[in-house]
């Protein structure tokens, strides 16, 4: 563990290691890391963080799913039926049919093989629809 013994702000030999409650705002978004370990200065109010308190300070900041792109959930880089590497991931809007009704999911990603023409969707794909489907059918079950 690091030890600090002097400020590196205003040289104060007062520094000492705190675990606190750390409110912070972040854009615009207030948020609170609980429990929060680090080294503070009484004298300049300084504070330093280890990687390990940042880590933990990078884990409760608020998140905009608008903003952030996440990794997508499966890569394929080969067609399971045909072996073709040409497979792509794709988007569009799936269009089914849930006891005779049809239903709209909007942007389902899935892998396409342009070769063989097989589609795969991985797991989220197919919650996303089957909610959609069941959504449906009880929107239609109420009618």
């Amino acid at each position: 563990m690091l030890k600090i013994t002097e400020c590196p702000t205003c040289g104060s030999d007062r520094i000492k290691r705190v675990c606190k409650s750390l409110r912070r705002e972040w854009k615009g978004t207030p948020c609170v890391v609980p429990r929060l370990s680090f080294w503070e200065c009484p004298a300049c109010g300084e504070q330093l963080f280890d990687p390990a308190a940042m880590r933990k300070m990078e884990a409760h900041r608020p998140r905009n799913p608008k903003t952030e792109k996440r990794a997508p959930r499966c890569v394929l880089t080969r067609c399971p039926s045909c072996g073709s590497n040409r497979i792509r991931r794709c988007q569009r809007d799936w269009r089914g049919t849930f006891k005779g009704k049809p239903y709209f999911v909007p942007g389902v990603e899935f892998h396409k093989c342009p070769t063989c023409r097989e589609e795969f969707f991985d797991r989220t794909a197919v919650r996303r629809i089957a909610a959609f489907s069941l959504i449906a059918g009880e929107v239609f079950s109420a009618k």
